[in-house]
């Protein structure tokens, strides 16, 4: 096992530097823990995500592998923000749920954050707790089961039920390259909000300007260089939002022959 840091259990999450003090086989641990607990309280499913960031994919799968490992169910939501996974849980009735995010700080850093049913998050306490169970290796047995399943159509749903606008306004959303640039446009247009400036939501900071330029030429967006950061103009029918949100997400761009 690779050496653990306990600086990393914080507060309200653990959190790291990736590489040093972040690493799947401590992800696994961590999932390990975590489920360990939600399968003491008697919880049975819980939901797992990530954001965007390139080390989370590998420490999702660590940390998903670690809670099924408990005999905890897992409902994988795919790449979301964090306020998405939190939704999911509580909406869809869950024991919990955890996204793997680094939240504010430097992609150099990843973390975790965990909550129980309804969303509510795990305590301190708790999180020292997980930290216990790792040291002595007290955790549950059994072999969950791993489904997929997106929660953004409901929640996009849940939002736009909530929200009307008085007026019709022109908005800029600047995501730099954080996963809200792949969530944003949405609710915007669907509240009929005609331009969206949504800067690179690109899982890596040095995604090549060029590609950006060759998104909006193809699909008929609109590139707008500033100030070292690059973005386009999300706007036009579902076949251009759906290309830009690959994107965005991904970097994979459309194929040479693409068109809207």
């Amino acid at each position: 096992m690779d050496t653990l840091n306990p600086y990393i259990f914080r507060a309200y999450d653990v959190r790291g530097k990736v590489g040093r003090d972040i690493t799947p086989p401590v992800f696994e641990l961590v999932g390990r823990a975590y489920g360990t607990l939600v399968s003491r309280r008697g919880g049975r499913t819980v939901a797992l995500g990530m954001d965007n960031r390139i080390s989370s994919t590998e420490l999702k799968a660590a940390f998903g592998a670690g809670v099924l490992s408990t005999g905890v169910d897992v409902v994988d939501i795919g790449v979301n923000h964090t306020p998405l996974l939190y939704f999911a849980a509580a909406h869809w009735g869950l024991d919990g749920g955890a996204t793997v995010t680094g939240s504010h700080n430097p992609v150099s850093d990843n973390g975790v954050k965990m909550v129980h049913a309804g969303a509510a998050p795990l305590t301190e306490d708790e999180i020292q707790g997980l930290l216990a169970s790792i040291r002595t290796g007290d955790f549950e047995r059994g072999s969950g089961r791993s489904t997929a399943r997106d929660p953004r159509e409901d929640y996009l749903g849940a939002i736009t039920g909530h929200v009307r606008l008085a007026r019709r306004l022109k908005v800029v959303v600047d995501a730099g390259n954080g996963i809200a640039g792949a969530f944003a446009p949405e609710p915007i247009r669907v509240n009929g909000m005609p331009h969206a400036l949504i800067t690179s939501g690109s899982r890596d900071p040095a995604t090549p300007v060029a590609g950006s330029r060759r998104v909006a030429a193809q699909l008929g967006g609109r590139y707008l260089p500033a100030e070292g950061f690059h973005a386009l103009y999300l706007q036009g029918n579902r076949c251009v939002r759906e290309h830009a949100h690959r994107y965005l997400t991904t970097g994979q761009l459309p194929p040479p022959t693409a068109s809207c």
